[in-house]
């Protein structure tokens, strides 16, 4: 039997000017949460915002049905 799966699909905003290249609290806070609900991110894509800046990002999960 295959596998069959339910996708989520979010935005997680964050603070401009990250240092260091550290991702900011509320995405990793997202990120886990979500994982202690049984879903598995499948990508995160950059949502451009004025001038190219970044400011959130399209998060995708997946979990078995």
């Amino acid at each position: 039997m295959q596998e069959k799966f339910v996708y989520h699909v979010i935005e997680v905003k964050f603070k401009l000017g990250l240092m260091q290249g550290k991702l900011s609290d509320n995405l990793s806070n997202t990120l886990n949460s979500m994982g202690q609900q049984g879903w598995e991110l499948v990508s995160i894509v950059p949502k451009a915002e004025t001038y190219g800046a970044t400011a959130s990002k399209i998060c995708v999960f997946k979990r078995k049905i």
